[in-house]
């Protein structure tokens, strides 16, 4: 069975933090049930919101489970507690994977400077490249990959994965303990919030006017079925018993 860990760093105490998740990384748990569907070995995933653990227990966490892989969801404000966690995975002994918005911006930096933390960074959607990274494929045939091989970044070609393949229709109690939201809970109807997503990408991208801040690494804009994106909200309502869930 491949262990594998999914984590939200928390923010370096740089910054101020206002506010925390109420909810699982939406990009990590499309994640976690994309591998559950499709892995072709058994594995064991757990989630961890940097938000609700503090680095220190992540780091005994990583220590003590030993997991085959670790992936980091990374942003510019929390940097520099990848780059801790990163180094206990490493220690561990697991194959280290970052991927978001912000490693694919800067995959060349990130590889030029820290290839010996980073095993491989995804570029763009990470469903299909994780999970072979999980099945235990080749990185040189994996898409949507950067790695660092023989002294030099080497990337894969790039393609966006079926966005009607990238929904939630499953979480184990271990993510969902992080919030306080236990079956009981939902048995008593208490509050929940979601997050969900009916498409990837932004149109006005497409146009000469898009925005100069924005940092988006998405390709292209796509929309799921509509009967996809029902299911999914229907899971969030009837199993998980949501109040809430936003897009």
């Amino acid at each position: 069975m491949k262990k594998i860990a999914l984590i939200y760093p928390p923010i370096d105490d740089d910054y101020c933090l206002v506010g925390v998740n109420d909810c699982p990384p939406l990009g990590l748990a499309v994640i976690h049930n994309y591998v559950m569907r499709k892995a072709l070995v058994e594995t064991d995933i757990h989630i961890f919101d940097g938000e609700h653990t503090t680095v220190e227990d992540l780091e005994n966490i990583l220590v003590q489970k030993k997991y085959d892989v670790v992936g980091i969801q990374p942003m510019m404000a929390s940097y520099k507690m990848t780059l801790r966690l990163l180094k206990t995975a490493k220690k561990s002994g697991a194959t280290t994977v970052l991927g978001s918005h912000h490693a694919t911006h800067l995959y060349r930096n990130i590889l030029r400077n820290r290839h010996h933390l980073v095993d491989c960074i995804v570029l763009g959607d990470g469903e299909e490249a994780f999970c072979q990274i999980v099945n235990g494929r080749e990185f040189s045939g994996i898409p949507n990959l950067a790695y660092w091989h023989e002294g030099e970044i080497k990337t894969t070609p790039q393609q966006n994965v079926d966005i009607n393949e990238s929904y939630i229709d499953s979480y184990k109690k271990q993510i969902l303990s992080q919030y306080n939201k236990s079956a009981e809970a939902y048995e008593h109807g208490s509050e929940t919030t979601f997050r969900a997503f009916s498409h990837k990408g932004c149109k006005n991208r497409l146009n000469s006017q898009y925005c100069y801040f924005c940092g988006r690494a998405d390709k292209g804009f796509r929309f799921k079925d509509p009967e996809i994106y029902l299911r999914e909200l229907d899971y969030f309502v009837n199993s998980c018993q949501a109040k809430h869930v936003f897009e």
